[in-house]
């Protein structure tokens, strides 16, 4: 069988038995080159999955050519924060949109669409902060202006991260106490801001070499 890595031949001591355990033997080359593995191409037919069952399908003793790209995990680092503070925007509006259900009585339909967006803010923060560990930063490093009813103020971007949680955490009481108006006052008028602050500091992380 024939690795490439990047288009150069590649010698992987412990490939083990089965296409699983190739790709795990694989992958472990390149973290320890500090590269993530984007594709793999099996003879020339691209691998859309790199785990699960329909592995078990691939018989390797007729793999000819395995082709695998990689990138710097630093640069993926980097990609996952200005993906995720470029889809801030989307979340703002999805908080408004909440607000709307709930202004229109469709509790149920609101109810659903704040859980989705928690989901999706979960599912940011999580990706950020491994990108950040990643790059070895630090979010008490950044500074933002948050600007908001009480006027402007300075914050890291842990505090801003704190104040968001800290928020969304008070609308599960509003919701449990039915109250509607709280809501609002959150997703149209508290959280915006501190998503644009957050928003700020992702892109600084992103752009900081």
């Amino acid at each position: 069988m024939n690795i490439l890595i990047d288009g150069q031949s590649k010698e992987i001591e412990d490939t083990g038995t089965g296409m699983e355990s190739l790709l795990k033997s694989v992958l472990k080359v390149c973290a320890d080159d500090r590269r993530v593995v984007t594709g793999v191409r099996v003879n020339g037919e691209d691998l859309p999955e790199f785990e699960g069952p329909g592995l078990e399908t691939i018989n390797t003793s007729e793999i000819e050519t395995l082709e695998v790209e990689t990138q710097p995990i630093d640069e993926v680092a980097h990609n996952i924060l200005r993906t995720s503070a470029e889809s801030i925007p989307q979340l703002i509006d999805e908080f408004s949109l909440v607000n709307q259900e709930l202004q229109s009585r469709n509790v149920e339909s609101g109810l659903k669409r704040t859980e989705n967006a928690i989901s999706f803010w979960i599912s940011i923060v999580e990706g950020c902060l491994k990108a950040i560990m990643i790059l070895q930063k630090d979010l008490d490093a950044i500074q933002v202006t948050v600007s908001d009813s009480r006027g402007d103020s300075t914050q890291t971007g842990n505090e801003v991260l704190r104040k968001i949680n800290s928020l969304l955490e008070d609308t599960q009481t509003a919701f449990e106490n039915q109250d509607n108006l709280e809501i609002g006052d959150i997703f149209e008028y508290d959280l915006p801001p501190l998503l644009r602050s957050f928003q700020q500091v992702l892109y600084q992380l992103a752009e900081e070499g």
